[in-house]
């Protein structure tokens, strides 16, 4: 049974870990997290679905930063 979800697995920390990353990266810059999430997270999943993942996860973690602006 965990065989069989295995391979599902892979992809959803490749992403996830594509994510970490690029939170990283605009943690320290301000930017850029488009630039790193997009071309790794569309080399797992679909371009498709890795621009409105971007979004969701910008919107998500900018956020709690709209009230103190």
């Amino acid at each position: 049974m965990i065989a069989l979800q295995l391979p599902h697995t892979l992809p959803l920390l490749a992403t996830l870990l594509t994510a970490v990353l690029a939170g990283l990266a605009r943690g320290f810059s301000g930017f850029g997290s488009a630039l790193i999430f997009i071309p790794l997270a569309s080399a797992v999943l679909e371009p498709r679905l890795a621009a409105p993942l971007l979004v969701l996860v910008d919107n998500a973690t900018a956020f709690p930063l709209v009230p103190a602006a």
